[in-house]
Formats: structure tokens, sequence, C-alpha cells
């Protein structure tokens, strides 16, 4: 995977996951939530508020009708009944049904009385849940109607206070009901257990929308007029649910809502907390290790940063990049590498100084002896009246200055060659050229050196071979290579110079059979300042010459090689790549 994608996905997924515990933390709150106004609407009012639950959860299992323990507790509680029918009107399954109850309805008999056409002495409250077979039959007598009906009947007026029976008394204490008795203009005639949210007054709001819209109000309201006597009869009892909301302390549906909304609040925080630290960790800890990096880089401390047990932040083992930082896989491996380079680099550019410094004091020495060459000869030469030189002397003396010159004025132009290539500044001027034939003529010019004591071999190839080159400069790459290969070996060495050819490259090879290069010769051969020795011949040449050799054979698109070992000979060779025509 690509870095834009692998981001996109690394990021995508860690907001996705965020949002999901989020959501499912809203949606936990949202399910408590519910459970508990299930809760508070069923100890509220269990006629509305629990009984489609027991018609949604009814259990028909055995072919019996059964219910959980919870919701028979809370009709109990309530003071009220239930009855399971079928489609027919019979009663399948009932709970606390008193005697006066019927065991068979017919259709239109319950539904009479149902909507109160006719009289009954209790509220029905019917609902038909998820099964269509049966239908739940809830009813209730209200303990204030009860109370009104007792105090009707069983209660007496002397010396103009209502005298009612003690176990009505007692139960409107323990239950915080006030009884009043109002005129038939409206004023209070009687009462009985006043309380803070009693009237004096009602107004026809507080008596008929009371039943109907009994969450507005903190009271419970029932009343009864007498027709006989024209008065009203009002119990009125406090809204005082205490519930148990689940997980909670809360008392009242207000409370609980809070409640949840500051767990949800909280829970939501938390979790976006722990995720930023979790993604500020995973995001901040590769980033700090690569600015780290890379302030050692600037600094010149080519090292990656590590631990207090000097092992690698990013790297396992095994090379493989540890999980925290795979995100950045490639800005590691990149920071790796470099970091390898820049080691590489200041390693070479401290060889090179040392290098250098050698080449310097070599050089210093071959340019002194030929200056004090030139200069000896030169005071001989006006010392002339003194010594009287003859003709012959003179000119052996001259023979010298001008071999000396010369020798100066080659380490002057290798010189002013190398640094040229180095910048750049030589244009090649291509020729078409025969292979064959110019490296035929390079060979025979050493050939025909007598100083050279090396068998010189020349194998051409068989067919043309035609090259675009610049022929002053390669003839100097050759003549090089060749020089190199006598002088640095024995007299009676076998060097041959070759020329092979493949179905897209042509080399040239000179190999000999000499006494073979050291490694750090092989390594730093086309280095600018470094300068082979040999311990049975003084080294000699300006240094430059293998150096030059690299440069020109790149500018001209090819490579140069060296494969030696001591003992065993060096092979050198220059390949071309693309740049060949053959001819027959």
């Amino acid at each position: 995977m690509k870095l834009k994608g692998r981001f996109i996905f690394h990021y995508g997924w860690q907001s996705l996951l965020s949002m999901v515990l989020v959501l499912l933390v809203t949606f936990g709150a949202f399910m408590f939530l519910g459970f508990g106004m299930g809760e508070y609407e069923m100890k509220r009012d269990f006629a509305r508020g629990g009984l489609e639950y027991m018609g949604d959860f009814m259990d028909e299992g055995e072919g019996e009708v059964k219910f959980s323990q919870k919701y028979l507790d809370a009709i109990k509680e309530h003071g009220g009944w239930l009855q399971v029918l079928d489609n027919k009107g019979h009663v399948k399954a009932s709970f606390y049904t008193p005697s006066d109850v019927p065991t068979r309805y017919n259709p239109a008999e319950l539904a009479d009385k149902w909507e109160r056409r006719t009289e009954s002495n209790y509220q029905l409250f019917l609902y038909r849940g998820s099964s269509e077979k049966y239908t739940l039959l809830y009813g209730e007598k209200p303990k204030a109607e009860q109370w009104i009906e007792k105090a009707k009947q069983d209660g007496k007026v002397v010396e103009g206070e209502l005298i009612l029976p003690e176990q009505l008394k007692k139960e409107l204490r323990e239950n915080d009901a006030s009884l009043q008795v109002f005129s038939k203009g409206g004023e209070e005639e009687f009462s009985f257990n006043k309380t803070i949210y009693s009237k004096d007054q009602y107004t026809l709001e507080d008596l008929t929308t009371n039943a109907t819209y009994d969450a507005r109000y903190e009271t419970d309201i029932s009343s009864r007029y007498d027709k006989d006597t024209g008065k009203t009869w009002v119990v009125s009892v406090p809204r005082n649910i205490s519930i148990q909301f689940p997980y909670s302390d809360a008392q009242s549906l207000e409370e609980y809502f809070i409640n949840i909304f500051i767990f949800v609040a909280v829970i939501i925080l938390v979790i976006w907390i722990l995720f930023a630290l979790w993604y500020s960790r995973r995001l901040t800890k590769p980033t700090l290790h690569m600015v780290e990096w890379l302030h050692n880089l600037a600094y010149g401390k080519y090292e990656e940063p590590l631990t207090k047990r000097m092992e690698s932040k990013a790297f396992k083992k095994n090379g493989k990049l540890k999980r925290s930082y795979r995100l950045f896989r490639e800005v590691n491996t990149s920071l790796a590498n470099l970091t390898e380079k820049l080691r590489y680099n200041k390693e070479m550019r401290l060889r090179i100084d040392e290098m250098r410094e050698e080449w310097i004091t070599g050089l210093s020495h071959d340019l002194k002896t030929p200056l004090a060459s030139i200069n000896g000869y030169a005071q001989l030469l006006v010392a002339d009246e003194q010594y009287n030189w003859s003709k012959e002397e003179t000119q052996k003396f001259a023979r010298t200055i001008l071999q000396k010159g010369a020798y100066m004025s080659e380490l002057i132009n290798d010189l002013n060659l190398t640094y040229r290539l180095q910048n750049d500044q030589i244009s090649l001027d291509y020729e078409q050229v025969e292979l064959n034939e110019f490296v035929r003529r390079c060979v025979i010019s050493f050939i025909n050196d007598p100083s050279h004591g090396q068998h010189l071999h020349f194998e051409n190839y068989q067919e043309s071979i035609y090259v675009s080159i610049d022929q002053a400069l390669f003839q100097r790459v050759l003549e090089n290579i060749i020089a190199n290969a006598i002088k640095h070996n024995e007299k009676g060495t076998d060097v041959r110079v070759s020329i092979l050819v493949t179905k897209e490259d042509v080399f040239i090879r000179v190999k000999d059979n000499g006494s073979g290069m050291s490694e750090e010769t092989k390594i730093n051969l086309f280095q600018r300042y470094y300068r082979g020795t040999n311990t049975e011949e003084r080294s000699c040449g300006t240094g430059l010459g293998m150096a030059i050799s690299k440069q020109i054979t790149q500018l001209h698109g090819a490579e140069i090689n060296v494969e030696s070992e001591v003992g065993k000979g060096t092979t050198i060779t220059v390949s071309f790549t693309s740049v060949l025509h053959k001819a027959s």
C-alpha cells in the first residue's frame, strides 16, 4: 500500500473506531434511559406504563401464559388485577383477580364496561400485544375513590365537624392524602389531613384534566359530585413516587435524565482523552524519533537515536520496523539509507583527505626532484667559464632539463585535466572510430618502446566495430591502463589487450598475470589522490592517471571495472553499452 493510502486507512479506521465507541456508549445510555423511564411509568401508572411491556414479553411456553414476576409485583402494588383473554372472551390466565370479576366476557359486554357505558366497580384497561391470540384486561379500583365512598357512607357531621372512621383516617394519613368537602358554591365546608398540596378552591381544570394529563400535576385528584346534597367530595394524594432507577440513586425522572447525561458526557470525554493519548503516543513517538534522528544528522552525528539499552527505537533486531513506526516506513527507511550514505561519505572524505595529504607530500617530492635536477644542471651550464663543458656534456645537461621539464608539464596538465573533468568543463569531440584499429595503434606504441620488458599481446575482434568516442581523450584512457600494467609488474609479465563483443555490449580488456593488487589498492585505484605502492619499485607517475581514466570513461557513458588478486594478476575492463555498430 502506498504512503497516501496507508495514511488514509490508518487514520480512517482510528477515527471510525472512536466514533463506534461513542455511538455504543450513546446507544447504551439511551437503553438505560428507556429502561429507567419504563420503570418510572410502571411505578407511576401501571395501566399506561406497564401493561404494554407485559403484552410484548408474554411467555406462552408449555401451553401456559407466564409473565415476569416484576410485572406481577407491580400489579399487586397498585392494587390491580390482570386477566388474559382469548379471542372468544374466555379467561386463559388470571392474577390477583377479585371474586366479583367475571371469568368469561361477551365482546359487547366488555366493550360497554371498558367505555363506561355499563357501571363497573373497576377502571378497566385493554391491551393487545405482539401476540394476536390474547388480549390483556387490567383493572384497578383507585384508592381515592374508595376513600370517598367510605367517607360518604360512614362519615357523620357532628356540631359542624366531619367525623370519619378511624380506619379511614389511618389510611389517609399513611398515604399523605387529604379529604375535602365543598359546598354547591365551591366553598370548603369540611377537611381532614390537609397538606401543602391541598387547595381551598379547585378550578374546572384541576378536577377535569388532572386524570388525563396527570404528568403535569404534583397530586392525583379524585372527585365525586353528590346530586342529592350538591356537595363535592375531593381527595388529593401527592405523587411521591419512590423509584429505584437502574444503576442510579436518582429520586426523580429529571434527576435520572441528568445523571444519564452526565454519565454519557463523562464516558465520551474519557474515550476521547484515552483515544487522544493513544493517538498522540502512536503519532508523536515515531515523529519525535525522526526529528531527533534529523537533529543528529544536522550536527554530524550519523547514527540513529538509540534506547537506554543501546537498541534501535524503530527497528527490531531482525531489521524489520516496529509496529508503531510502520506508518512512516518510507521515511524511516530513507533516514536509515541517508545515515548510512552520510557515514560512508564522511569516511570517504576523511580517507580522501588523508590520501590528498599523502599525494601532496609525494607530489612535492616529485616536483622537488626534477626542479633540483633542472636547477643543478642550469647552474653547471652557467658555470661554463669555470668548468669549460664539452658540447656533448652540454647537450646531456639540456636533455635532462627538457626531460624533467616535460615531467613537470605532464603533472600540471594532469592536475588541470582532472579538475576540468570533475567540474564538467570538457566537451567531447565525438568521432566514429573503428575500435580494432584504434586499440591496435595504442598497443603498437608500447610494443615499439624497447624500455618495456613485458610481453604485450593484442587480440582483435573478427568483425569491424565502430564506436563514437573522443579519440584524444579515450586514447589517454587506454594508454593509462596499459602503462599501469607495464609500470607495476615485473619484466616478463604477459599483458593481453583484447576486444570482446556481446549482443548489446563491447568490452576492451587489459589483463596481466603479474603481482596483482591488494584489496585496499583495488578499492582506491580510481581515487584522485591515491598512489599505490610497490616495495620493489619506487612509485612513479602523477597519481592521477587512473582517476582521469575513470572520469573520461564515465563522460563517454561507459564503465571501467577492476578485478585483481595478489599474486594472480589484474584485469581492467572498459565496457560500452548501446553505442556500438558492427560491420562485416
